[in-house]
C-alpha cells in the first residue's frame, strides 16, 4: 500500500512536471519570439545604412513616428522607420542655383526594407524641389521645370525640407 502511495505521487509529480515543462517552454519560446521582434525594429538598418555612408551617403533625416499597441515597446520609444539620404559625391550643378542630388531613401514597413534612390533637383534660391526621371536627366530633357506645378515646397517636419536646406548649406563646395 505504502508502495502503490508511492509510484502514485511519482506518477503525479512527473506528470506536474512535464506540464510545468510545456509551459517554461512555451514561456521561452513567446519571449524569444518578443525579443527577436523587439531587435529587429530597433536594428534593423544598421547594415544597411553602413554600406550607404561607405558609398559617400550622409544621413540626413530620420523618421521615426511608429507607435503600436500591438508593438508596445515601440510607446516608450519609437523605432526609426526611415532614412534619407544625400550622395555628396554625386551632386552636380546644372545650372545656376539647380543641383541635381542623388537622394535615397531607405525604410521599414514592419514587413520588409525597400530602398528607392532618385535624383532630385533642388533649387536652392526659390528652396524648392522637383524631380525627373533618369532618362529625362540622361537627355537633358527638363523642359517639365519651367512649369510652376513641378516644383514642390516642403514643411519644416518633412524630409524634403531637411534635404533642401542640406544641399543649401553645401551648395557653395559642390
Amino acid at each position: 500500500m505504502v508502495v502503490a502511495a508511492r509510484i502514485l505521487h511519482c506518477d503525479i509529480y512527473g506528470v506536474i512536471m512535464k506540464e510545468r515543462f510545456k509551459i517554461i517552454l512555451l514561456i521561452i519560446a513567446i519571449t524569444a519570439y518578443i525579443a527577436f521582434d523587439v531587435y529587429g525594429d530597433y536594428t534593423w538598418g544598421k547594415g544597411i545604412i553602413q554600406n550607404y555612408q561607405n558609398e559617400g551617403w550622409t544621413i540626413v533625416y530620420k523618421q521615426d513616428n511608429y507607435a503600436s499597441v500591438t508593438s508596445p515597446w515601440t510607446l516608450i520609444k519609437t523605432p526609426v522607420t526611415g532614412y534619407w539620404m544625400v550622395n555628396v559625391n554625386g551632386i552636380k550643378r546644372y545650372h545656376r542655383s539647380l543641383y541635381l542630388v542623388p537622394v535615397a531613401h531607405v525604410y521599414y514597413d514592419y514587413a520588409q526594407i525597400k530602398e528607392d534612390v532618385s535624383i532630385d533637383i533642388i533649387d536652392v534660391a526659390r528652396r524648392q524641389a522637383a524631380y525627373a526621371t533618369p532618362e529625362q536627366i540622361k537627355t537633358n530633357d527638363l523642359k517639365h521645370l519651367q512649369r510652376k506645378d513641378s516644383w514642390y515646397s516642403y514643411a519644416k517636419e518633412e524630409p524634403g525640407y531637411e534635404i533642401i536646406e542640406y544641399v543649401t548649406k553645401k551648395a557653395k563646395s559642390f
